[in-house]
């Protein structure tokens, strides 16, 4: 029960993000170099609070080469999975682009078996079933998904599905696979990584010729300090919740409860339509959730 309370706070904590966002994209979305400069600031700066946290706890920072490796991974998923998730929104509807982005929970639900020797019993495998079809019923919007798709589009969403995916899974292989190492020493290295990467295409826009725009408190600085501290807040739970629950679980409960908190926020506090579908689909995810 405790660590279903965990989730919970992973789930408002990432909630919280998703409102951070939207006040970032509506000023920047369209500028890649803010986006670029965003992203480097807030893992920059989560990296360097595991930095100092690690100091004060007498943490060792010295990694084995299959460590680093990995987090690098991690800091690769991190640092380009929003990048490709902007390209598919520039080329295509943004409720494929979510529906993509919220199946690559499959991924480690379907190598939990494989790589972390978890199983998937009937009562949970039809409780995924449901879950992705009220994932299907809340995300999906006819008017939009009705439109011809360009390769383009399909790819940069098929690499939002496997880089979103694969952090996932970096998340959980971690302790796992390396226990001895804390959540905040591991961060250290993916959020820094994440960091520089984020400069180094910064870098690249600029000698393209791409101009940021004007930074401003409250539509770049604000949202991207909000999103540094919840995304680490997020990971730092999530990588905890990862040593007691199972992938099959952990992510979707995660990522159900997430379209159920964000789909009532729009409903309740933006006023935004939700028609008896989305009720429904949301219905189903509470109730998946349940059997999980």
């Amino acid at each position: 029960m405790q660590m279903y309370g965990l989730l919970f706070a992973i789930i408002l904590i990432t909630g919280a993000n998703q409102v951070f966002n939207k006040i970032f994209s509506r000023a920047y979305s369209d500028n890649l170099p803010s986006m670029f400069l965003c992203g480097a600031i807030w893992s920059g700066g989560g990296a360097a609070v595991y930095f100092i946290t690690c100091l004060m706890s007498g943490a060792s920072l010295r990694f084995p080469p299959e460590v680093i490796l990995l987090a690098m991974v991690g800091a690769a998923c991190f640092a380009f999975c929003n990048f490709c998730l902007y390209l598919a929104m520039a080329e295509g509807p943004l409720s494929v682009c979510m529906m993509f982005a919220t199946a690559a929970m499959a991924i480690p639900c379907l190598l939990g078996p494989v790589i972390f020797n978890e199983t998937i019993d009937v009562k949970r495998g039809i409780a995924l079933i449901i879950l992705f079809l009220a994932l299907f019923l809340v995300v999906y919007e006819k008017r939009e998904a009705d439109k011809k798709f360009s390769l383009k589009f399909l790819s940069f969403a098929s690499l939002v599905f496997l880089l979103n995916g694969m952090a996932m899974v970096v998340q959980k292989l971690q302790p796992f696979r390396y226990p001895e190492f804390s959540a905040a020493q591991f961060s250290v290295l993916m959020f820094g990584g994440a960091s520089v990467l984020n400069l180094m295409m910064l870098l690249i826009c600029r000698a393209l010729g791409q101009k940021r725009k004007p930074i401003t408190v409250k539509a770049f600085m604000l949202p991207c300090i909000c999103t540094g501290v919840c995304i680490c807040a997020a990971n730092q739970l999530s990588m905890l919740a990862s040593r007691h629950v199972e992938a099959a679980v952990q992510y979707p409960v995660q990522t159900g409860g997430l379209l159920v908190v964000t789909t009532l926020y729009s409903a309740l506090v933006l006023r935004e339509k939700t028609n008896l579908r989305k009720w429904i689909g949301l219905c189903m995810i509470v109730v998946s959730i349940i059997f999980l």
